[in-house]
């Protein structure tokens, strides 16, 4: 009987070859999210009254947004060059343009829930050497980074403004200890799993010991390669507060740099808190919620908010499904 690696070699082989398939069930479900995002901007936007709404927005001119993606890019930047370390600290010498491509492919699935349809990356990363095992690895150091990246700023910045949404830190940093202690190769996770292998029939062994096997992975994040980033998920989406910030000002709204921290990092939070796809609008209606809040009219909170988030969710769905394409098309030309 052909063992777990082989089986998952040949599956690797046949990817490599005819790139990536997504079901009918999982363009619909993407379809629906979607669907859902939008009918949650435009229910804001009828909520605040469409003119008010379309006034602040005409505010904020052409120079701003470029300005304001450019930001985006800085943040996805910056979360490239940490998972391209993460990658080499595994020991995988992908090349850079090559793991850009891959990366960036990755934010096409940003809609899933936790993010998680990026391990697709790990079907391009075959192709590279990388094991599908290592690829799991891969985006679950990148989302615990994020995690504590996001964790750093709310704790920053609602220290500095002395807020109320404090309360949510401790739960937060609850949440990351949990995923910490839990992660592929870890000891519980590795325990875990030669607890199931005692129990479970042989056919399942092989399959077990690929997770237990994990931990030889998991030794190279050192806490200094952890606690790095962290801080570069703090730099990456300290980027994005950077970018409500300059919304803001270019709608002549009076905005410090520590409540776009705040908003940003406390939305973004929220959304990850509800496990849905994309947080179920949950990020949009936190961040006009907050802005509100800082004393910000409701038109121009929603305007805000949503040109936002159409910057950073939207423009990195549109750079994902790009590069997606891309090599999807490579690999089947192959």
């Amino acid at each position: 009987m052909p063992s777990f690696t082989g089986l998952t070699s040949e599956i690797d082989q046949r990817r490599m070859k005819s790139g990536p398939t997504l079901s009918l069930r999982t363009w619909l479900a993407g379809a629906g999210v979607l669907m859902l995002l939008v009918g949650v901007a435009a229910g804001l936007v009828a909520w605040a009254g469409w003119e008010g709404v379309a006034s602040a927005v005409g505010r904020i001119g052409f120079p701003t947004l470029v300005g304001v993606l450019t930001t985006s890019l800085a943040c996805y930047m910056i979360r490239f060059l940490r998972w391209h370390r993460y990658t080499r600290a595994l020991g995988h010498d992908v090349p850079g343009l090559a793991n850009l491509q891959i990366f960036v492919s990755g934010l096409s699935m940003t809609w899933t829930p936790g993010k998680g349809g990026e391990l697709l990356r790990g079907v391009f990363l075959a192709r590279h050497g990388v094991p599908f095992s290592r690829s799991i690895q891969l985006f679950y150091w990148d989302r615990l980074a994020d995690l504590g990246g996001v964790l750093l700023l709310a704790m920053a910045s609602t220290t500095l403004l002395a807020s109320r949404h404090v309360v949510l830190v401790p739960a937060a940093l609850a949440l990351i200890v949990a995923l910490w202690l839990l992660r592929p190769g870890g000891v519980v996770f590795t325990r875990c799993a030669l607890w199931a292998r005692a129990r479970l029939p042989g056919r399942r062994h092989a399959w077990l010991d690929t997770l237990a096997g994990l931990g030889a992975g998991d030794a190279r994040l050192t806490a200094r390669l952890a606690g790095m980033g962290a801080l570069a998920g703090a730099a990456a989406y300290g980027m994005q507060g950077l970018g409500l910030l300059l919304i803001a000002r270019a709608s002549g709204i009076e905005f410090g740099l520590a409540q776009a921290l705040m908003v940003t990092s406390v939305s973004l939070l929220a959304g990850a808190a509800v496990l849905l796809p994309a947080g179920a609008g949950v990020v949009e209606t936190t961040s006009v919620g907050l802005l509100v809040a800082q004393g910000i009219a409701f038109p121009e909170a929603v305007a805000v908010g949503l040109v936002h988030r159409a910057a950073t969710f939207w423009f990195a769905m549109t750079l994902g499904a790009t590069a997606l394409a891309s090599l999807c098309i490579r690999q089947r030309h192959a």
